[in-house]
């Protein structure tokens, strides 16, 4: 995944579940990569790691 990359969060237990966004940074010193996505909800600024997000498109 990459900035720009439009995603799906599928982490059923975040309350930002089944709502997509876009990322803006991805930090890949961690794994899985930590990525921050600003949500289509209410462009608020998110951090997830990877395997909470399904790249859309």
């Amino acid at each position: 995944m990459q900035v720009w990359d439009s995603v799906l969060c599928i982490n059923e237990e975040s309350p930002y579940y089944n709502t997509a966004g876009f990322i803006i940074r991805v930090d890949r010193t961690a794994t899985p990569a930590k990525i921050t996505a600003r949500m289509d909800k209410d462009s608020a600024d998110v951090a997830f790691v990877e395997t909470d997000l399904k790249r859309l498109g």
